[in-house]
């Protein structure tokens, strides 16, 4: 009987130790993009564009800032990518007395481009300026 147990004792122990074993500790691969305006100001609601320039490289990824200005891409290996940043504003006015009744529509834009290192299992910060257009 003792030793069934000793076997079954040894047995449970390989098997806990396979199994942490085959956990995959690797820190995530992350880009982290903060969008900034021509003031130094955070811009949230500005789509973040992460995007591969090589011919074979078929890469991309969007996103929106939060409202801190942050995206946070992840990815599977290290590479370098294109980062493109919009933001658009957009005011709709009402012209006119019914039954005339029209619209002015104005769109504001700001756009930037900026590129990015991915490193592999870390988090890389890059900041793109973003001006009006």
């Amino acid at each position: 009987m003792a030793k069934f147990q000793l076997i079954l004792t040894a047995f449970a122990l390989l098997s806990i130790g396979s199994l942490s074993s085959c956990r995959n500790n690797d820190d995530p691969t992350i880009g982290e993009i903060t969008v900034y305006n021509n003031l130094g100001e955070v811009v949230p609601g500005a789509r973040v564009r992460l995007y591969c320039t090589e011919q074979d490289c078929i890469v991309e990824d969007a996103k929106v800032s939060n409202g801190l200005g942050i995206t946070r891409h992840e990815f599977f290996q290290p590479m370098v990518l294109a980062i493109e940043a919009i933001k658009l504003d957009t005011t709709v006015t009402d012209t006119g007395v019914p039954p005339n009744v029209g619209f002015i529509i104005k769109i504001d834009s700001a756009y930037g481009e900026s590129f990015i290192t991915i490193e592999k299992n870390k988090t890389i910060s890059a900041p793109v300026l973003i001006l009006p257009q």
